[in-house]
C-alpha cells in the first residue's frame, strides 16, 4: 500500500499525465484538482480567474484539499496550489508529495506548444518576457516545492523515464 501519492510542480511540469499513470500503475484514483474545480462551478480556470479572480480560485483550492477525506489518491495539483494558505505543509501530511522540478525554458517549451491556455500566461505575447515571468515566479514558488517528500527531475519528459524515477524513490 503506497497512500497517497501528490504531485507538484510549475505549470507545464508533467503533474497531470504523470498522475494518471501513477494512478494506472498502482490501480488508485486519479484526482486532477483543476479539473474537480471546473467540474464543480462549472467554469474553466481561465474564466474563474477573469470572472471571480485569482484570490476566490486559490481558496477553491485550499477547500477542495482540506475538505475531502483522500485514501489510495493520487493528486495532480495545480501550479500555485502548493503556495498559498499553508497548502504544502498541508500536502505533505496528506501523503507523499513529489516535486516534478522543469527549468524555465522548459516550461516555456510546453506551456507555448501546448493547447492549453493557461491563465497567468496569456499576460505575456513576447517570449523573453514570458521567460522573465517563468523565471521569477518559478523561484518564488520554488521555496514551497522543495519541501515536497521528493524531488524529480522532469526536464528529459520521457513519461516512462520520469515514471521510472518516481518509482524507484517510491518503492
Amino acid at each position: 500500500m503506497v497512500g497517497n501519492i501528490i504531485l507538484v510542480g510549475y505549470m507545464g511540469s508533467g503533474k497531470t499525465s504523470m498522475a494518471r499513470l501513477l494512478g494506472q500503475h498502482f490501480n488508485m484514483q486519479v484526482v486532477d484538482i483543476d479539473f474537480e474545480i471546473e467540474k464543480s462551478e462549472g467554469l474553466s480556470v481561465n474564466q474563474l480567474f477573469k470572472e471571480k479572480g485569482e484570490e476566490y480560485f486559490r481558496e477553491l483550492e485550499s477547500s477542495i484539499i482540506q475538505s475531502r477525506s483522500w485514501v489510495n489518491t493520487v493528486i495532480a495539483t495545480g501550479g500555485g496550489l502548493p503556495c498559498f494558505n499553508n497548502n504544502m505543509g498541508i500536502l505533505n501530511e496528506l501523503g507523499k508529495t513529489i516535486y516534478l522540478k522543469i527549468t524555465p525554458k522548459e516550461v516555456r517549451r510546453r506551456v507555448t506548444k501546448s493547447k492549453n491556455k493557461r491563465p497567468l500566461l496569456s499576460l505575456y505575447e513576447n517570449g523573453e518576457e514570458l521567460l522573465n515571468y517563468i523565471e521569477n515566479s518559478l523561484k518564488e514558488r520554488e521555496v514551497f516545492y522543495n519541501s515536497a517528500h521528493i524531488t524529480i527531475d522532469a526536464n528529459d519528459y520521457n513519461k516512462e523515464d520520469v515514471l521510472d524515477k518516481i518509482l524507484e524513490r517510491l518503492t
